[in-house]
Parts: C-alpha cells; structure tokens; sequence
C-alpha cells in the first residue's frame, strides 16, 4: 500500500475519532440499481411483443425499451404464461424449421473435435480432410448406437 493512501486512511480514522464526518472518497463508485418496471408496464410489453409478426421485430422491440428476453420470458411465467416447444415430427412454422435442428445438432457435433472447433490449418485441403474424418466419426458413433 502506498504511503499516501496510508495516510489518508489514518487521517479519515482521525476524523471519526474526533466527531468529524470523513469526507466520502470520490473513488468509489455508487451502486447501480436495477430497474424497476411497474405492474402496467410488463402487460403492455408483452402485448406489443404477442402482436409483433416479422422476422427481427421482437429484438428490435426489445432493443428500442432497452429489455432482455428474460424480462418477457419471467412476465410470461408470472402471468401462467407456459411456453411449449414443437415436438419432433409434427407440422409446425415454415418449412424450414421442420429439418433446421438436424442440421444444427450436427454442427454442434463436429465442433465437439478440437481441431473443427478453431480452424488451425491454413490450406483447406487440410481442413476438408478433418471436416469429413469428423463426419465419418459421427456416422460411425450414429451406426453403432
């Protein structure tokens, strides 16, 4: 510890001592208070966002009242608002999101190889060569299973 600050702490123990209020250290910055939102409020969010269609609008609403997904997730739990997920299988949205998670868990399946994870090889020949060892791997571990 620094000899000034030293003695500026033996000086502020002075002053209590002696009934003197220490003048507050401008260093220490105050706490940040977390927003409070008002029982209006959270009702008329999570209708601007229910009537809300287009691809993006919601993040944007979010974005604009400077909101986090979770806000609108809780205030819909609070309001017995349960949230269900498409079961495999069963007709639901565009056509897309019927086959997208197929892809997606594949991705995630050959980012679990160290070596597709960050890409370390410069030339793609290299690359290529791991992506599809990775791919013959997964399809060996989906065989066997």
């Amino acid at each position: 510890m620094s000899s000034s600050k030293k003695l500026k702490m033996v000086t502020s123990n002075i002053e209590v001592a002696a009934g003197r209020p220490a003048a507050p250290d401008p260093e220490v910055r105050a706490v940040a208070k977390r927003r409070q939102f008002s029982a209006a409020y959270k009702p008329s969010m999570l209708a601007q966002a229910a009537k809300l269609t287009e691809s993006g609008a919601i993040g944007a609403l979010l974005r604009r009242e400077r909101l986090y997904s979770s806000h609108l997730a809780t205030w819909r739990r609070e309001r017995g608002i349960r949230t269900e997920l498409a079961k495999r299988g069963t007709a639901h949205g565009s056509s897309l999101a019927k086959t997208r998670w197929v892809v997606e868990r594949s991705i995630v399946w050959l980012h679990q190889f160290r070596r597709l994870r960050i890409r370390y090889q410069r030339q793609p020949s290299i690359h290529a060569a791991f992506l599809k060892l990775g791919c013959a791997l997964i399809c060996r571990h989906v065989l066997r299973a």
